[in-house]
């Protein structure tokens, strides 16, 4: 996309400014690269054990239960886990399903906002005896249901927050440059 800029006086640079602005935050590029730092960096975070439940910084995912701790070992026997799995971890990756799940669901260009979640369904479980577990919830039933168990994880930090500007400044020197 060219954009020509014709500048005669001060006025007009901080109008083909605004214009170049304007164009490179209503085009899909833009918001394709927001949507996968942010992706990048929820799944960065969470994988550590940590969520931002402030949107200021990161803490640390709540230490799990012994129950719970226990059934990670078991279920761990007879079930693929994901690369950073460890049974007494809170890093919402025992299989990584909910993690790799996420993705760019929508983008408003008009109100210049993109919708980042789960989707899709997952694979269920085996349980000891080898058979699947057929009651298994979507990604985004079971995202809802860690975010009420005390580890929301779909939010960003300041630093993140800062990261994304950093991504739409990017693409503004793209355009600045092409001229």
């Amino acid at each position: 996309m060219s954009i020509e800029l014709k500048i005669k006086t001060l006025n007009d640079l901080k109008i083909s400014i605004k214009s170049i602005f304007a164009k490179t935050t209503n085009t899909l590029p833009v918001y394709g690269d927001i949507a996968e730092t942010t992706i990048r960096l929820i799944k960065g975070f969470t994988r550590l054990g940590k969520h931002s439940v402030d949107g200021e910084s990161y803490k640390s995912l709540p230490e799990l239960a012994d129950s719970t701790k226990k059934q990670r070992k078991q279920k761990a026997k007879y079930n693929k886990t994901a690369e950073l799995f460890k049974p007494d971890k809170s890093n919402l990756t025992f299989s990584g399903q909910l993690l790799e799940s996420l993705k760019l669901l929508k983008v408003n260009i008009l109100a210049r906002s993109v919708d980042i979640g789960p989707e899709g369904t997952r694979t269920p479980y085996r349980n000891k005896n080898g058979t699947l577990v057929q009651k298994t919830p979507t990604n985004e039933k079971l995202a809802q249901y860690v975010a009420k168990q005390g580890r929301p994880f779909l939010m960003l930090d300041k630093k993140g927050k800062t990261q994304l500007k950093n991504v739409v400044l990017k693409h503004l020197k793209r355009q600045l440059k092409s001229r």
